[in-house]
């Protein structure tokens, strides 16, 4: 009997640390993340020097791996140029790079830096997460500068 009290009040106890831990993950997992398209809640930005950064981002298609050469241009936090170079060799890949390049500049020239989080431009879905990897490496450059 004493066995049997011991053995429960230890799964008594274990379910309670792993619940503490699964929720505390939760909460570090959940921090930071948002809606796409907005900025995130609670993540502190800072000032970004002004220049020209590049930076190659990647992202995976239906078809492997995929990148872009991307080139941003800030001036007070604000993106007032952006240039891509496609890197895609997947006949699909390449039309949604060329399909993404031909309307991505919309949404980010004259936006401020943390701001942007393009999630679809011109029906491609898989290349803006390679524009918004490259995108926060800009960030890192830029704030290391």
């Amino acid at each position: 009997m004493q066995t049997v009290v011991k053995n429960e009040k230890k799964r008594k106890s274990n379910a309670v640390a792993l619940t503490a831990v699964a929720s505390s993950t939760l909460l570090f997992v959940g921090a930071g993340c948002n809606a796409p398209g907005t900025p995130s809640a609670g993540i502190t930005h800072g000032a970004y020097k002004n220049g020209t950064y590049t930076a190659v981002g990647h992202y995976y298609s239906p078809a492997g791996p995929e990148s872009l050469n991307v080139s941003i241009t800030l001036a007070g936090n604000t993106i007032t140029d952006a240039n891509i170079d496609p890197q895609a060799v997947n006949k699909k890949s390449v039309f949604m790079q060329d399909a993404f390049i031909a309307g991505y500049k919309a949404q980010v020239i004259g936006k401020n830096i943390d701001e942007v989080n393009l999630v679809n431009v011109s029906g491609s879905s898989l290349t803006p997460k390679g524009f918004n990897d490259a995108l926060a490496q800009v960030k890192v450059q830029a704030a290391a500068k």
